[in-house]
This record gives structure tokens, sequence and C-alpha cells, in this order.
């Protein structure tokens, strides 16, 4: 107990110096907060553009598709909010050497390694794309079971991404600068902003099954508009331990692979 309490202090003063750190430069703050505007709207305005031309994308209409927008840009949110920022900064803190101290600290050294840098604007955007998210399921007309699994459905969701974001970045420990590993994975989050049902063939079968990308908003979808489809729910799951045990093996190799700027 004492121990979470301790993590939970230190991860606490990561957002108390993130937030003010942002606050320190307000117009950069307003103008993130422009950006996640101008990309909600953006995206949901692809949608009548689209369906001004095709009257269905494949068996969904233009509120199942705008949901699905809505459900991607709520995990882009929580990963602004959490992660993004330490992406970038992994890179710099393994030429710099920052790594080394980050390793001798005596709290388990994925906690400052992906979780030191917050993104506070991202909440705002978060409250927005919730209340448009509830607003879509209300024009789909979701019954309780749906509002109830909605949560589980999203939590799965964001550890996947999560997941397999932070496996993927684990790649710098052998390529050292990072430029190349983040463009691949903001590659990754492009395709998985579509649903499944436009890929096919091998492309499909690999971002379903050997690099999951798709199931992250696909596979809550599928058993959200038709609830006979639970196996994909089953198939998230498994997605979820498998890559997370690859992530933890893939994280003992980076730890074995790292070289001190002091070495």
């Amino acid at each position: 107990m004492k121990s979470v309490l301790n993590y939970f202090n230190i991860y606490r003063n990561f957002v108390s110096c993130s937030l003010t750190e942002e606050l320190s430069f307000r117009l950069n703050f307003f103008l993130l907060l422009v950006v996640d505007a101008i990309f909600t709207l953006s995206a949901l305005g692809t949608t009548f553009i689209l369906f001004d031309h095709i009257p269905a994308l494949g068996n969904w209409n233009r509120d199942q598709l705008q949901f699905f927008l809505v459900f991607m840009l709520i995990i882009d949110d929580f990963q602004g909010l959490v992660l993004s920022s330490n992406f970038w900064m992994l890179s710099t803190d393994l030429k710099a050497g920052n790594l080394d101290f980050t390793f001798l600290k005596p709290i388990h050294s994925f906690l400052p390694m992906f979780f030191r840098y917050l993104r506070p604007s991202s909440v705002i955007s978060l409250v927005i794309d919730i209340a448009l998210l509830f607003y879509f399921a209300d024009k789909l007309h979701f019954t309780y079971v749906d509002y109830i699994a909605l949560p589980f459905l999203l939590f799965l969701s964001v550890c996947l991404r999560f997941i397999l974001e932070m496996a993927i970045a684990l790649l710098m420990f052998w390529t050292t600068e990072g430029v190349g590993i983040n463009f691949i994975r903001l590659q990754l989050q492009s395709l998985s902003r579509w649903p499944d049902l436009i890929y096919r063939g091998i492309a499909k079968k690999v971002l379903m099954t050997l690099l999951p990308v798709l199931l992250v908003g696909s596979a809550p979808m599928h058993f959200l508009f038709d609830h006979s489809k639970w196996h994909y729910i089953l198939w998230l799951i498994v997605a979820v331990v498998v890559f997370a045990f690859i992530l933890h093996l893939s994280w003992e190799k980076a730890r074995i692979r790292y070289e001190s700027a002091s070495s």
C-alpha cells in the first residue's frame, strides 16, 4: 500500500509540473486548443463530404461512422494527455544520457520514461469529445447495455493503443534517433482512424492480428452495432494480454541494449 501511495505522489508531481509548465506559455496552450478543435471538426467534416458521394460505408451509415471517429478522437485525447509528449522526449533522453538518472531512481523506470510529461490542454478536448460521443450514441439509440459496456470497451481500446505505441517507441533503444520511429507511430495512428471494413486482403489481416491497430476502434464498434459479434471483444482482450507480454519482453531487451552515456 505504501508503494502505491508513493507512485501516486510521484505521478501527482508529474501532473503538477506539466500543468505549471503548460500554463506558463498561455499562447501555446491556446494554440493547442485551436489545433484540437480543428482536428475534431475536420474529422467530422470528412463524413459529410464522404456521404455526399456514397449512400453508405460498407454497412455503416453516417451516424455510425461519426460515432466511430469520435470514439477514436477520445483515444487520441487520452494518449495526447498522458503519453504523446514522452515519446518525443525519449529519443532526446537517450542521446543526452538522461536515462542514466531514470534507471538509478528507486522506482520502476517505466513511470518516468513514459508518464512524466503530460499535455493538460487535452483535457478540454477530451470533455468535448465525450459529450459528442454521447450525442451520437443517442442518435444511434443505444441501449442500457451499450452504455454500460462503453466505458469498458474504451478502457480496453486505450490500453491496446498505449501498449502498441510504447512497444514501438522502445525501438528507439536500437535506433537512438527517434524521429523515424515516431513517424511510424503517427502513420499507424492514421491507419487506425478508419474502420476495418475499408481494408481488404493481407493489409487487413496484418492490421487486425500481427499489428492490431485496427482492433483499437473497430472491435468495440462491431459489438456495439451488433451484439452477436461479441467475439471481437474477446479478440480485443486477447490482443491486450498478448501485446502486454510482448511489451514486457521488449522492455527487458531494451534495458539490456541501453548504453549509458557515461560508459
